[in-house]
C-alpha cells in the first residue's frame, strides 16, 4: 500500500481473524479461485475480510484455496486442484508401483483433496499414461517384476479387453498396471497359446 501510494492496506484495515473470515467465506459458496478473484472485485465484497488471504492469513491457519472457500467439500467437479507438475512431484515421492497401490491411496484418505483420484480425466492435456505419473517408467523394464501369467490373463478378460490392440491402447494410457508386461507374449513365452486364449475369445 505504501509503495504504490494507496491506504487499503493489511496494516491500515482490521480485517476478522481467519476462523471468523473463513466461515463467512464458506456461506458465500463460491467453487474456484476464479470465483473467488472474480467476487473480490464486486462492490460488494465485504470490507472485514481481505482479498488475498494466503498472503494475510499465512501464519494464521490459511492451507489453500480449496479449505478457504470450503471446496473440499464440494464434489469432484467443483474443486480446485494443485497444477499437474506440482501434484506429480508429490505422487513420485510415495514410491507408488502400479494401478492397485495407487487405488489403494486415493482410498486411504491420505491423499490431498487437491490432487484428483483420476488424474487421466482431470489433467488431460498433461496426461501421458500412469507410469509417468507414478514415476515407474524411470525402471528399466527388464528389472521390473511381473505378476504371473494366470493374473494377467484374468485381468485381461475381467476387464474385457476385446483385441491386442486394445491392450497396447490401454497399456499407454496407463490403465493396465505396470506389474503386467505390455508385450506379455514375450515375457510369457512359455505359457503363451495366442491372443484369443489370453482374451478368453474363441
Amino acid at each position: 500500500g505504501d509503495f504504490l501510494s494507496y491506504k487499503n492496506n493489511f496494516k491500515t484495515n482490521v480485517y476478522l481473524d481467519f476462523d471468523k473470515a473463513k466461515e463467512i467465506v464458506i456461506k458465500k459458496r463460491l467453487k474456484s479461485r476464479n470465483e473467488w478473484i472474480l467476487f473480490t472485485k464486486d462492490k460488494n465484497f465485504w470490507h472485514n475480510i481481505p482479498k488475498e488471504p494466503h498472503l494475510y492469513y499465512a501464519k494464521d491457519g490459511f492451507i489453500n484455496y480449496n479449505d478457504w472457500l470450503g471446496s473440499d467439500r464440494l464434489g469432484y467437479k467443483d474443486r480446485i486442484y494443485r497444477n499437474f507438475h506440482q501434484a506429480r512431484k508429490l505422487i513420485r515421492t510415495l514410491n507408488l508401483k502400479n494401478q492397485n497401490e495407487w487405488n489403494e491411496y486415493c482410498k486411504s484418505g491420505r491423499k490431498p483433496n487437491d490432487i484428483p483420484s483420476n488424474p487421466d480425466k482431470k489433467y488431460k492435456n498433461n496426461w501421458i499414461n500412469l507410469a509417468d505419473w507414478l514415476g515407474t517408467d524411470t525402471i528399466a523394464t527388464n528389472l521390473r517384476v511381473y505378476k504371473s501369467f494366470a493374473e494377467a490373463k484374468t485381468f485381461a478378460q475381467k476387464n474385457k479387453i476385446k483385441s491386442q490392440a486394445e491392450w497396447y491402447k490401454l497399456y499407454e494410457q496407463g490403465k493396465i498396471p505396470n506389474d503386467f508386461p505390455k508385450i506379455v507374449y514375450h515375457t510369457y513365452k512359455k505359457e503363451w497359446k495366442g491372443w484369443a486364449d489370453f482374451l478368453g475369445k474363441k
